[in-house]
């Protein structure tokens, strides 16, 4: 269910914000950043990624056949994705409230309910 909703700051500047899952997130986790403004987000992410992917690598190493260790990869990269996929809308959220914006429109779904009677 993907809602957006208009956020206005400190410069009256205005910001537009999707909620729901981010699929740029989920490939491409450092670009969804750069895409919303969230500069420090992005260098961490750019970092972290490959920490992790290293730390696995290590963690791995010990196991036993290719074929185990190409699935964990696999598994790994999967999982990380969902979850940047996941919370990514909801970080920006965050970080836009965080900022003091304030929330002046929101779009209803389309399955929500109607208030008429």
């Amino acid at each position: 269910m993907t809602t957006w909703s208009i956020y206005r700051n400190s410069r009256n500047e205005f910001l537009l914000h999707r909620a729901g899952f981010s699929w740029l997130a989920v490939f491409l986790s450092p670009v969804w950043a750069l895409s919303r403004r969230l500069y420090k987000t992005s260098l961490l992410l750019a970092v972290l990624g490959p920490i992790c992917w290293s730390g696995l690598e290590k963690a791995l190493s010990h196991a036993g056949s290719p074929l185990a260790r190409s699935l964990l990869s696999l598994l790994f990269l999967v999982a990380w994705g969902l979850l940047a996929g996941h919370y990514a809308n909801r970080w920006h959220r965050y970080v836009l409230e965080r900022e003091g914006c304030a929330l002046t429109a929101s779009e209803m779904p389309e399955s929500a309910p109607s208030a008429k009677r």
